[in-house]
């Protein structure tokens, strides 16, 4: 009895002990890709579609989890809702507008503008400066989140096709994934 007990209370430990910063709703920094899964499936109507006003909805998906290292979740991606399955692009306009009202209602609930594409068209699809890789970058430095957005281009059949992309991270990875990159040399708020 006294082992199931030790065994119990260091599974206990050991759970918790990995749950890092709440990155969105029940999905934190550090969760392995079993316990994301878990609370994914376990909550999956709270991922699929993340309403923010004026006809913006996002979704999660179970594949859309970021990791670094290889086991230790980081951060996750949005994707806007009905750009999957097949992808259908939503168009310049729709895609700008996605970005755009995103970007103000997390301005509206805490977060701070930290970098801003220079070129005066980062919401724009067709002139997004892809070698860049970041639109605008937004932080929360109460939560400890950041929050990033760009047009995303795929390739359906030789065709280009825009979406809006959307990201939210751990503050801490996120830092040290951003000067990683080489991007703490651009121009930004930190």
């Amino acid at each position: 009895m006294k082992k199931i007990v030790y065994i119990l209370v260091i599974s206990f430990f050991s759970v918790n002990a990995q749950k890092g910063n709440t990155i969105f709703k029940g999905i934190s920094e550090g969760m392995t890709k079993k316990v994301f899964k878990a609370e994914f499936k376990k909550n999956k109507s709270d991922y699929r579609g993340v309403e923010l006003g004026n006809g913006i909805t996002w979704v999660l998906a179970q594949s859309n989890a970021i990791y670094k290292p290889k086991d230790n979740l980081i951060g996750i991606k949005f994707i806007a809702k009905g750009a999957l399955y097949p992808i259908n692009e939503l168009g310049n306009d729709e895609t700008q507008k996605y970005l755009r009202s995103t970007v103000d209602y997390l301005k509206n609930n805490g977060y701070t503008l930290f970098y801003e594409d220079p070129d005066e068209d980062w919401d724009w699809p067709r002139l997004f400066n892809y070698s860049n890789n970041y639109g605008v970058v937004l932080i929360n430095y109460i939560d400890k989140k950041v929050a990033h957005l760009i047009p995303f281009e795929w390739e359906v059949q030789y065709e280009r096709k825009f979406i809006p992309y959307f990201e939210l991270f751990s503050l801490e990875p996120f830092l040290k994934k951003w000067e990683s990159e080489g991007m703490g040399k651009k121009k930004s708020d930190l």
